[in-house]
């Protein structure tokens, strides 16, 4: 009974209604959008800075008070350490099956070559750090090609290195994307004890390496090579630094639980799986942004339909009266404005979802020509909850709006 009625209303009221839905449309759009944008880029910097591991294994680093800012300028690296001591209590722990260290070098290094690859010789600072060679190689076979031979030394670099360069090199110097398979076997040298900005205290020596493949736990910003080698190195180009880990990988037992191994590994003074508190730290900024961003845009919004609805209470009060003299009840009467607030609700939020869909389809086909490896590879997206938290927003948001109108005129409906 009411639907043609709100019908007629929106009609003879097309201005303030257009004005309602346009206002709303553009809000949730923006709003989609910028979602989008900020959904996507915490999605390439979470697989960027913290690194995703089996669920049979977690991350135990030392405490040095390190706030989620100062992770990502310090590239993660610890300034603190685990001794040999507290590497072996840790083994020692219930539901932990092996402890593997991580030993950061702290040597100064840079590496020349690549003359095969760019044309010519370059050189570059590198970090470099030791891992057990069960986590830089799954197979035994691969565990073997690992081992220095014929004066190599062979190194393993990550993934997230080569994707850097791919999307962002790559493309500035006009070269083709380069993938492990190619890079397997290039060799290069790596001068140890001195590099362009440092020079360590102890000897000035030079190594020959080899790739010898690519693991997720390699060092993002230079290479991994096995433990012993990683102690050799730190013995001679730094003898004056006291062997700590700057983390320890444990793997657990199946099925044991996660949360009491935290509460032992909490007692001694370290953190347990840092990089997945970092990650949920790095989402609560994020919403408390988009919340903030959102209620904004969605404020705006508020007072458009307010105006619109509130116009149309004003502008046909004698219709109402009308209504009211034919029988209708002043509850019939809210009802009628709130309706007229739902329909701007779904029409702008639908509106505004469907443009905020449409312009990051044609952005994800269009812009990767024009960014040249800066666009996300997997483009920009927002998951269908979200879209439809953001139509329930606008919904919402129509309904708080026009709900004062409608109480404010109950007292008027009441007396007709």
């Amino acid at each position: 009974m009411l639907l043609p009625i709100i019908a007629k209303e929106l009609r003879a009221n097309r201005f303030s209604t257009a004005i309602a839905i346009f206002s709303l449309a553009l809000a949730t759009t923006l709003l989609s959008l910028v979602a989008a944008v900020v959904f996507t880029g915490y999605r390439e910097i979470s697989s960027r800075l913290f690194t995703e591991l089996p669920e049979d294994m977690v991350l135990v680093e030392p405490k040095h008070n390190e706030s989620l800012l100062l992770h990502v300028f310090s590239q993660g690296k610890s300034r603190g350490g685990i001794s040999e001591g507290r590497l072996k209590k840790l083994s020692s722990l219930p539901g932990v099956l092996k402890a593997y260290p991580r030993l950061d070098i702290k040597v100064p290094m840079m590496a020349s070559g690549g003359g095969g690859i760019f044309g010519s010789e370059l050189s570059t600072e590198l970090f470099a750090s030791g891992l057990p060679p069960e986590l830089l190689a799954e197979s035994a076979e691969e565990r073997e090609k690992l081992k220095p031979q014929d004066g190599l030394v062979p190194v393993v670099i990550s993934p997230d290195l080569l994707n850097l360069y791919n999307q962002t090199v790559a493309p500035a110097l006009n070269a083709p994307p380069l993938s492990i398979t190619a890079l397997k076997g290039i060799s290069f040298e790596l001068t140890l004890g001195r590099s362009y900005m440092l020079r360590g205290s102890g000897q000035v020596g030079r190594e020959r390496c080899t790739i010898a493949g690519a693991s997720k736990l390699a060092t993002t910003l230079g290479f991994s090579v096995p433990l012993d080698v990683a102690y050799g190195w730190m013995k001679s180009y730094a003898p004056q630094e006291k062997i700590v880990y700057s983390g320890v990988y444990l793997k657990l037992a199946p099925g044991y639980s996660k949360r009491a191994l935290q509460k032992e590994v909490e007692e001694m003074g370290l953190f347990f799986d840092r990089d997945s508190q970092r990650a949920a730290e790095l989402f609560y900024i994020i919403i408390m942004i988009l919340t903030i961003f959102g209620a904004s845009l969605l404020l705006l919004s508020l007072l458009a339909i307010f105006e619109a609805v509130n116009h149309i209470a004003v502008s046909r009060r004698e219709a109402f009266g009308v209504m009211a003299a034919l029988g209708a009840t002043p509850r019939q009467l809210r009802a009628i404005l709130l309706g007229e607030a739902l329909f701007i609700g779904l029409a702008g939020g639908f509106i505004g979802i469907f443009i905020s869909r449409l312009l990051i389809g044609i952005g994800n086909l269009i812009l990767p020509l024009w960014g040249k490896g800066f666009w996300p590879a997997t483009g920009l997206n927002l998951p269908f909850i979200s879209l439809l938290t953001f139509w329930a927003a606008a919904l919402l948001t129509a309904l708080l709006a026009a709900l004062p109108v409608a109480l404010k005129n109950r007292k008027h409906y009441e007396r007709i």
